[in-house]
């Protein structure tokens, strides 16, 4: 086995991605981090009894997009893969946002993961995309919580290339003569690209040895110091629940902790609060007795005298 291979399999029982008998849908783009993951499970599938199929989802957003099309559906015949294809609704012109694309892909995976009894969909993000993603959420502002970076599972996505660097991907596609499709949304997030051309290639330069395994060993930390946050807000989430919402006196805590357990039990109920309007909670709950927080159109929380109290919209 090639240590390419190696790498992979080591990480996908390291973090127990994968079991045996396990049905896999690989999202694939045709660009090289999914092809060369679609290649490597394809491979790894007989050693570690799992079954491999893939996802591509043709926006129909370019002049290429039906070659794009063409293309995987020979691969995918050539290498013996069976391949959903699915076809956007929207025949729009240019590229389109990325955001919109990512969405639509998704709910397109949701729905072949149901009808076909899937157990896990991998995805292609690398090393370098974690080592992006850290950097755009600094620039951002964010959490404990966003800066832990891309996990390596959620749910049923999972994630196997997060130890490879894109440049092992693209050697591992070249020594196998292995020819893709470029993402075209890779190219159209500026501040990726930005990232990639100016300010990635100056860190390397002026952190030297300490690039990347300075940044990858802060993520590791982060991931478990919030892990960590999340096991005492929940234990503590079941003190201060009761059955009306929670127990006002949550807003006594250290408001970091505060911060997750409300957050933590707004996630219990199905709702995914804003961090702003989070921090409003706090900040206003511990020093006015009775107040109305308000955010998005679906989002408001009442503060009464002994609780907090999620009324919706």
């Amino acid at each position: 086995m090639s240590h390419f291979l190696e790498k992979i399999s080591s990480f996908i029982d390291e973090k127990k991605l994968i079991s045996p008998d396990d049905k896999v849908l690989v999202a694939w783009s045709g660009g090289p981090d999914s092809t060369a993951l679609l290649l490597a499970l394809k491979k790894l599938s007989i050693r570690m009894s799992f079954h491999v199929e893939a996802f591509y989802f043709n926006h129909r957003s370019r002049p290429d997009s039906e070659n794009e099309q063409s293309h995987v559906e020979v691969f995918a015949s050539r290498h013996n893969v069976n391949l959903h294809v699915r076809l956007s609704g929207k025949n729009s012109k240019g590229n389109g946002p990325e955001d919109t694309w990512r969405r639509d892909r998704y709910d397109a995976i949701q729905t072949i993961v149901e009808k076909n009894e899937f157990d896990k969909v991998a995805t292609g993000h690398n090393l370098d995309d974690n080592l992006e993603t850290l950097l755009i959420r600094l620039g951002r502002g964010m959490g404990l919580e966003g800066l832990k970076g891309i996990p390596a599972r959620r749910d049923f996505l999972i994630r196997p290339l997060l130890r490879l660097r894109k440049s092992e991907i693209l050697k591992y596609l070249s020594e196998n003569n292995i020819d893709c499709y470029e993402d075209p949304s890779n190219q159209n997030n500026l501040i990726r690209a930005s990232l990639r051309k100016s300010v990635i290639p100056e860190l390397k330069k002026s952190w030297g040895r300490y690039w990347p395994k300075g940044p990858l060993k802060s993520l590791e930390i982060l991931s478990e110091e919030n892990q960590s946050l999340n096991m005492v807000s929940n234990d503590l989430l079941r003190i201060y629940l009761n059955d009306q919402g929670l127990n006002r006196e949550v807003l006594k805590l250290p408001p970091a902790v505060a911060l997750r357990i409300i957050k933590n039990w707004l996630y219990s109920i199905g709702v995914n609060p804003p961090r702003g309007a989070l921090e409003r909670v706090i900040k206003e709950g511990q020093s006015k007795d009775n107040i109305t927080i308000e955010g998005p159109p679906w989002f408001k929380v009442q503060i009464a005298k002994n609780n907090i109290l999620y009324i919706g919209d």
